[in-house]
């Protein structure tokens, strides 16, 4: 919860990978193998890319997501 009102830093962009990616294997680990987490501050937004595969279809997906810091 800290982490939605600290700073945009390098700091805070490897804290959100490595909490995104554990949690999306922790709760979606089931439907969705993680193929890569990439995030990335710039000036003042957190840019998230999550690349992901369905297990049951093996189809590969893109999800992005952009926050304002």
């Amino acid at each position: 919860m800290q982490l939605i009102f600290a700073p945009n830093s390098s700091e805070l962009a490897s804290a959100t990978q490595f909490l995104v990616q554990g949690q999306l294997q922790q709760w979606l680990g089931e439907l969705i193998q993680v193929e890569a987490v990439k995030v990335e501050s710039l000036d003042s937004a957190l840019n998230v890319t999550v690349q992901y595969r369905i297990r049951r279809t093996q189809e590969l997906q893109l999800a992005q997501f952009s926050r304002e810091v």
